[in-house]
């Protein structure tokens, strides 16, 4: 790629960069939401064992998976928790008493974000490019990343959903990576890549539930890409080399992840990771007012507690029509992209010197059904035209079908913007590749005149 298309990324990094920390300067975060008090409290329970707790089997064991909490301890403000008002300050309700402390907190915590929002528009762009898209489209893809408002709320917030959108992106590119050692017929570095993924899959397993069936999906990939290849070196083996790098994908991924389920299973008797899987799909299906409190009312144990919400789930859901069911889902499902976390915030008075809260809803609306109908619009022209892209199409699938069940939270839509953003791409990338056909064929038209 050339010096002047790199000055091009780099301008839109550094617009990027600006616009969120002029954001931060003027409309600075003056109170917290919902589990934010949580992951204020737990990173700062953290802060003396540093980067230790960046290791599995070293972070909490958490109803939650845990490593956005040892991501946020890194940027823990001693005196936070020290304070004699730290009852106030963090456990009890932070927001109704904002400090220094907690501002300075929040700062850090914004600024790395707004380096790991960098890295994941780049991220985009490598992945656009990767599945064979224009530049200027793929381009296009990481200026949508770098400046999507959904995302920006993000910025400043103590929830890790940059976090771990950025690994999720970077577990498709080390994905892709290991694909494009397989075409060179590199497979010692191949299988090298794959190993690589599979850790850095697990540490965003660590962060969000979601991904886990992604190994599968890479599996199944890996293994038919190796299976068709025409490689001659493959000849003979193809069956063992693809059985060997599903095997190196798998173990780095569970390798990674067993040092944290063996310090569960001592701290809560589990080796699960994270386990509110159906505490949120029961806030999403057959849900009702106080869903919450019978969740947490149900048993002590929190194992005990995901299995009586499976029950009431599939009860409710037997009790009525499946119609009535799908609707009330499909709805919800929608709703999540016209309603943000933003109105919440104007609502509760989240900002300091905050105004405009009907552009600013109505903009993030206007985005984000946008990116929607052009990210499916892009999945249906460009999403099954190589192994990269149909990983790619597979998962965002997959999320959107999870996000027709779980807790109608806006909050979990964050995880699909940078899927729909680089099928933006690819829907951009069809209509240039259109353009520039129309204008070949007037021009040849008007040379044969």
């Amino acid at each position: 790629m050339g010096f002047s298309r790199w000055m091009v990324l780099a301008g839109i990094g550094f617009a990027g960069v600006l616009f969120h920390a002029v954001v931060l300067s003027v409309f600075p975060v003056q109170q917290t939401l919902g589990d934010e008090a949580s992951y204020t409290l737990e990173a700062h329970r953290m802060l003396d064992s540093g980067f230790v707790n960046l290791a599995p089997g070293n972070m909490i064991s958490h109803h939650r998976p845990s490593f956005g909490f040892s991501y946020f301890s890194l940027f823990a403000q001693p005196d936070l928790i020290r304070h004699p008002d730290a009852e106030v300050w963090i456990i009890d309700t932070p927001h109704e008493s904002w400090s220094v402390e907690m501002t300075g907190f929040m700062r850090r915590v914004a600024y790395a974000n707004i380096g790991l929002l960098s890295l994941s528009a780049l991220l985009v762009f490598l992945l656009s490019r990767e599945c064979g898209f224009r530049f200027s489209a793929s381009a296009t893809g990481a200026a949508l990343m770098m400046f999507n408002p959904r995302v920006g709320f993000y910025v400043q917030s103590v929830w890790p959903e940059i976090l771990h959108l950025t690994m999720a992106l970077g577990v498709f590119y080390l994905f892709a990576i290991a694909l494009r050692r397989q075409r060179e017929q590199k497979l010692l570095k191949m299988l090298g890549w794959l190993l690589l993924c599979g850790v850095v899959l697990a540490y965003a397993r660590l962060t969000r539930g979601v991904v886990g069936p992604l190994a599968w999906v890479l599996s199944a990939m890996v293994a038919w890409v190796v299976w068709r290849s025409a490689s001659p070196v493959l000849r003979g083996h193809r069956l063992a080399w693809a059985v060997l790098a599903v095997a190196i994908l798998w173990i780095s991924f569970e390798g990674t992840l067993w040092p944290q389920r063996q310090a569960n299973l001592e701290a809560s008797g589990s080796t699960l990771i994270g386990h509110n899987l159906w505490r949120n799909i029961e806030g999403g299906v057959g849900r009702v007012p106080n869903y919450a409190d019978t969740y947490m009312d149900a048993a002590s144990d929190p194992l005990a507690r995901e299995e009586l919400a499976r029950e009431r789930v599939i009860q409710r859901v037997l009790s009525q029509p499946m119609d009535r069911t799908i609707g009330r889902q499909v709805r919800s499902f929608f709703k999540r992209l016209t309603f943000s976390y933003y109105h919440r915030g104007f609502k509760d008075g989240r900002w300091k010197n905050s105004g405009g809260r009907d552009f600013v809803t109505g903009s993030v609306a206007a985005f984000s059904w946008c990116l929607f109908v052009a990210g499916l619009l892009g999945i249906a022209l460009r999403g099954f035209v190589s192994p990269l892209s149909v990983s790619l199409s597979l998962f965002a699938i997959y999320y959107m079908g999870g996000l027709l069940l779980v807790i109608p939270n806006p909050r979990m839509f964050v995880a699909l913007v940078p899927f729909l953003v680089i099928f933006s791409a690819g829907a951009i990338d069809v209509f240039l590749g259109w353009l520039q056909a129309e204008r070949g064929s007037v021009t040849g038209r008007g040379s044969s005149a």
